[in-house]
């Protein structure tokens, strides 16, 4: 969910690109540390989304979070949003590569809430597919599957409402999901 609050912070600062410093836990066969609290273990970082495939097929919880994020935001037009409240972030962008439309909204609270995106300017009645990474609900399997979109907002114009999950950010994209060969 971190991650989610600070692509949102990147966006609204006109930043419309960036990530990542470690995919992978990094191996450093001459760094073994004993320290519990270093980041580094049995000489492998451990600072990934996805642990060193010497150790796992199955990526961290946060690597989900993570590949929305990137599947869905690019170089584009990043439009300056309001924040929604004290712990609900938003954030839109443009894409030059396809000029569809993304919006992101984290909720921070470890509660649901119940949401309003008011927009500049219409969507023309556009289909939003709404995309979920819940902090509370992931569950890492090896296959590394992609969330699918769970729901769609139909005929969007210059508005609309939904409930975000506790500890979520959720990606409302006009991306059809056939865009992308899976």
């Amino acid at each position: 969910v971190a991650l989610g609050a600070m692509t949102n912070g990147l966006l609204n600062s006109g930043i419309s690109s960036t990530y990542i410093w470690s995919l992978y836990d990094q191996q450093w066969p001459n760094h073994i540390s004993e320290d519990i609290n270093s980041e580094f273990s049995n000489g492998v970082q451990v600072v990934g989304y996805l642990p060193t495939y010497l150790e796992s097929y199955t990526p961290r919880a946060p690597w989900y979070s993570l590949s929305l994020l990137t599947r869905y935001i690019g170089v584009g037009k990043v439009y300056s949003t309001e924040k929604a409240s004290s712990n609900i972030y938003i954030s839109a962008i443009k894409r030059s590569d396809n000029n569809e439309f993304t919006i992101i909204v984290t909720n921070y609270e470890d509660v649901p809430k119940s949401i309003k995106v008011n927009l500049d300017s219409t969507l023309n009645g556009a289909k939003l597919y709404r995309y979920v990474y819940d902090a509370n609900a992931v569950n890492p399997t090896s296959a590394q599957e992609m969330n699918t979109y769970d729901s769609t907002i139909n005929n969007v114009e210059a508005s609309f409402l939904d409930l975000t999950p506790a500890k979520s950010v959720v990606i409302y994209t006009t991306e059809s999901p056939e865009t992308f060969d899976n």
